[in-house]
């Protein structure tokens, strides 16, 4: 019994590791969502897509801008 309590998760532990995956993700996809903005600049100043659709895309989710 002393040997499963000590290989017990606890919530405590459980909630730290989850809240460290979240900022994790949350870090990863701010990163891929600087490159989906640059990359529509730099569609944009080809004229591949229109101001319009540029609108369109960055104000989309996870991280919307105007």
């Amino acid at each position: 019994v002393k040997k499963i309590e000590a290989n017990m998760v606890t919530k405590d532990y459980l909630d730290d590791k989850l809240a460290d995956l979240r900022g994790d993700l949350t870090v990863l996809m701010r990163k891929e969502d600087h490159k989906l903005t640059r990359l529509v600049q730099i569609l944009e100043t080809r004229k591949v897509i229109s101001p319009e659709d540029v609108n369109t895309v960055l104000a989309m989710e996870p991280f919307p801008q105007n």
